[in-house]
């Protein structure tokens, strides 16, 4: 399990894994990625809908965290798609 992100007007692309905490289940990666949910206004993701965003949420409800605050989401895929269309 990984998460990498960048915050917009950054330079800096951010990759979290496994290993980079003590904790070597995937609970320490989704408190962090529970933690950037919360602190994000808009997040771009590429099947975002349909498969981060499911996994996600499924993962920090295992894990006994709370709601993080709302979002706006742009799916790239579904942009793609609609484009091309």
């Amino acid at each position: 399990l990984s998460v990498a992100y960048k915050w917009l007007g950054e330079k800096k692309v951010y990759c979290v894994t496994k290993s980079d905490f003590k904790d070597t289940t995937d609970k320490a990666v989704c408190k962090h990625l529970w933690k950037l949910f919360d602190k994000a206004d808009i997040v771009v993701a590429h099947n975002g809908q349909s498969f981060d965003l499911k996994k996600a949420k499924s993962r920090f409800i295992y894990h006994k965290l709370p709601p993080f605050s709302p979002f706006a989401v742009i799916d790239t895929k579904l942009v793609a798609k609609a484009l091309t269309s």
